[in-house]
């Protein structure tokens, strides 16, 4: 169903799908508002990571600004006893989490100081395990105090479990070793028969090129289950 097959569109790398037909349809009933969308959220904690290995001062007071403007423009009075939401509603909520989301990227940034302080003192510090790197070695750094306070753990590492070379491991072997080990395996012939198989790349070239009509695939087009959504926030026209 999904496929994928070369077009006559003018990019030689434009391909489609029968996934792809079926949004066409779908979408002559629904009309759709194309937006630009801002840096993918990974992109912009990668950029708040730098920024934050170039100044954590600025960092910081980012973070004492985010957290102070999340505050000032927190509504109480939107809950769900406010619903249905009017449209300055909606507006405010938006902004908060945008204020929310800009702090918690803030926050993603600061994080990264801690794994690599604790993992640059355990390579000092850790007992070596024979066979491993100290950044392999498992250790555990613990603060000290009645308050709160919070242990440190790298845990795991080491290698994933080994493959043999059997190509290799035959030519080290002596013979009789290598035919207790090495056995052939046979599988009887399958018989000849014809079988009609639909060309499903063929025909969506030809739908491509408009020599089967799209409204005839239409008819006989069983439509996939809707997916279950999931929750992303992403920021559009955003900074």
């Amino acid at each position: 169903m999904t496929e994928l097959v070369p077009t006559r569109k003018d990019s030689a790398d434009h391909q489609i799908t029968l996934a792809e037909i079926q949004d066409q349809l779908d979408a002559r009933n629904q009309q759709v508002e194309t937006r630009s969308s801002a840096p993918s959220r990974k992109s912009r904690v990668a950029g708040a990571k730098r920024a934050f290995d170039f100044d954590p001062e600025k960092t910081l007071d980012e973070i004492k600004l985010r957290a102070n403007l999340l505050a000032e423009v927190f509504d109480r009075g939107i809950t769900e006893a406010a619903i249905p939401l009017s449209q300055r509603q909606i507006n405010r909520l938006s902004y908060e989490f945008y204020q929310l989301d800009k702090l918690k990227i803030e926050l993603e940034a600061l994080e990264t100081r801690y794994r690599a302080l604790v993992y640059a003192h355990l390579d000092n510090t850790v007992e070596r395990i024979p066979g491993r790197p100290a950044s392999q070695t498992p250790g555990k750094v613990a603060a000290e105090g009645p308050g709160p306070h919070h242990v440190f753990e790298r845990r795991g590492g080491g290698r994933s479990s080994p493959t043999l070379d059997l190509d290799s491991l035959r030519e080290a072997l002596p013979q009789n070793i290598v035919a207790e080990l090495y056995k052939t395996v046979h599988y009887e012939a399958v018989p000849a028969r014809d079988e009609e198989r639909f060309d499903q790349s063929r025909s969506l070239e030809l739908v491509d090129a408009g020599v089967i009509d799209l409204d005839v695939v239409a008819e006989h087009l069983i439509p996939g289950e809707w997916r279950t959504p999931s929750f992303y926030k992403t920021l559009v026209d955003g900074e």
